[in-house]
């Protein structure tokens, strides 16, 4: 349900995007603001699949990344996504930047956990095609 939501939202925000122009870099929650729960609740699910107990995140936590990051890391990956299918260097401009800076003072879970989050945004919004006007939109995005 996440992944068509997400998807209806791009097709459209790359609708009115090929209309405008932008020249001014953007932080990555401008390109789609998620629910704290559906977030929480993808985070959940990743520690399960990885296996990760409280042990590695904390007993106060509830999550061994902040809701916060993991939104980022879910949407640096979906921008990788529509990056990759537009031809654009994905990892260069976007994924290595990122994790260059997102794994300062985080443990190796959290940053498993960052790059499972930015794998699941990036599988979920590959496209067959680059919509017209995408690249520049994009290029608001990059790190």
């Amino acid at each position: 349900m996440i992944k068509k939501i997400l998807l209806i939202l791009m097709v459209c925000v790359f609708g009115v995007a090929s209309t405008q122009a932008f020249a001014q870099q953007r932080d990555i929650r401008d390109l789609y603001d998620m629910p704290d729960d559906g977030v929480r609740t993808i985070i959940l699910k990743v520690q399960n699949e990885l296996k990760l107990g409280p042990e590695a995140y904390g007993r106060d936590a509830e999550t061994v990344v902040s809701i916060s990051d993991g939104e980022v890391a879910i949407l640096r990956g979906v921008l990788s996504g529509y990056m990759k299918s537009c031809s654009m260097d994905w990892q260069s401009q976007n994924f290595s930047p990122y994790f260059k800076d997102a794994r300062r003072g985080m443990s190796e879970e959290q940053v498993a956990v960052l790059k499972y989050l930015h794998d699941f945004g990036m599988d979920m919004m590959r496209q067959p095609e680059c919509p017209d006007g995408a690249k520049d939109y994009l290029s608001q995005f990059l790190y």
